[in-house]
């Protein structure tokens, strides 16, 4: 197993200390219901874009967003990617608080 030494240098403790304060400022924000929900629903998306951009699949994130939320068809892109992403999308909103069985491709 390998071990490692750490040192902390004075620029990197500063550093340590401006992402905890942003954290914290971050975590007692207040913010209006439809913007969070707003916010959740953008991070939803990019994560349905880029987790299934690792996978092959070549849309962008604007046809993802076209996709996912207008079910739109894209010629030259297989059934699968697009069943794939749509899937994804909605394990996502599953995962994120509704409730019944987890979605299927075939849903």
């Amino acid at each position: 197993m390998m071990h490692h030494r750490f040192t902390f240098t004075p620029t990197i403790v500063r550093d340590l200390m401006a992402i905890e304060a942003a954290r914290q400022t971050v975590q007692l924000t207040i913010l209006a219901p439809a913007l969070a929900e707003r916010l959740r629903a953008q991070a939803r998306l990019r994560s349905t874009h880029f987790s299934t951009r690792i996978e092959g699949n070549r849309l962008t994130l604007a046809e993802a967003q076209a996709a996912v939320l207008d079910g739109r068809r894209f010629p030259g892109v297989r059934a699968m990617c697009m069943r794939y992403r749509t899937t994804t999308a909605r394990c996502s909103r599953w995962k994120s608080g509704q409730r019944g069985k987890p979605p299927s491709p075939k849903n």
